[in-house]
């Protein structure tokens, strides 16, 4: 297999990943029909539903909110002109609760609103009354086909296409809230750096293709050993490696990088081994000095022979922890 074909693989990889996620393809396509004729209501739910839609409905804006603040909805088709609230104030209230929310305005008073002003407020297509179906429906497609690319586009931009792991500008945003979480509810956090040992000299040797096999490899030990939905690995540089391990002091992480690096010196590829470096987290630790601080552990391994893990034991100190599941004898 060439490195295209390894490209080509790991993206569709990726990709059926991303289908997999609450915002992919399979995203359950729910909308809010929003409109003070029951008529109108009526013929939306019934026809909408058979286009495959689950559908709710509401009589006017502030209903519509209402719902809104207790279902989950991809789109809301909202009338303009109704009692208690109308819909471009609807329309400019969803946007700013709930920007993820798609909007489709529809109106039997074209002339009253300005396709302009409609789309300025948040929505982003508008409809003539008396409407055709087949409009509606086509418009609903197009609008859900967008909103798909979107969220491809998102979470391939948070994504290494190489091992499929999260990368560097996601690493970067998710340790601070991880950090502020920690703070906040009291529980502890710590930080695990991973680098291949003798790296260099293996590509060197057996080329670029089997080098990229190599961090792909490692890439799917860190997925078969973190907990799904708690921990978070990442792809931070060439060949090094990052996995956030929120609830867990450093012993606890420290059995979780000793797992990791008998799992990949059991691959055996070549002479590479793995080094770790961990650390956890204070209060009053920013997010630079908690990387410089895991990656002077990290060096300490490397610089001990590799293949081993070396945890910061220097500046470690639990005793700010409040969460009570966490506060036990070391």
């Amino acid at each position: 297999m060439d490195l295209d074909q390894t490209s080509a693989s790991t993206a569709t990889a990726l990709l059926k990943k991303w289908e997999s996620e609450p915002n992919g393809t399979r995203e359950k396509k729910r909308i809010l029909v929003v409109d003070d004729e029951p008529p109108v209501r009526r013929l939306l739910k019934k026809a909408l539903t058979q286009f495959g839609y689950d559908v709710l409905t509401a009589d006017d804006g502030l209903n519509a909110l209402s719902i809104l603040h207790n279902e989950s909805v991809t789109t809301v088709l909202t009338d303009l002109n109704m009692p208690n609230m109308g819909g471009l104030e609807l329309i400019s209230v969803v946007k700013k609760e709930f920007p993820e929310i798609d909007i489709i305005a529809m109106t039997g008073f074209s002339k009253d609103y300005r396709y302009i002003d409609v789309i300025n407020a948040g929505a982003c297509d508008f409809i003539n009354k008396p409407f055709d179906l087949e409009e509606i429906e086509a418009k609903l497609q197009r609008v859900a086909l967008e909103r798909s690319l979107k969220h491809q586009l998102i979470f391939l931009s948070m994504h290494d296409e190489m091992t499929g792991l999260y990368n560097k500008r996601y690493f970067n945003q998710r340790i601070i809230e991880e950090m502020g979480r920690a703070e906040r509810q009291g529980y502890p956090l710590s930080l695990l750096l991973l680098d291949i040992d003798k790296y260099k000299k293996y590509n060197d040797t057996f080329g670029h293709v089997e080098g990229d096999a190599a961090l792909a490899r490692l890439g799917q030990i860190l997925n078969g050993n973190v907990r799904r939905n708690v921990d978070s690995a990442f792809r931070v540089g060439g060949d090094e490696f990052a996995v956030i391990v929120p609830e867990a002091k450093i012993k606890e992480s420290s059995s979780l990088a000793e797992r990791l690096r008998t799992s990949y010196e059991a691959a055996k590829l070549g002479e590479t081994t793995i080094s770790i470096g961990v650390s956890e987290y204070y209060p009053g630790l920013d997010a630079k000095s908690f990387y410089q601080t895991t990656d002077a552990a990290l060096y300490r391994a490397k610089s001990l022979g590799g293949n081993r893990v070396v945890a910061d034991q220097e500046n470690y100190d639990s005793s700010w922890i409040t969460n009570r599941r966490y506060v036990t004898t070391e």
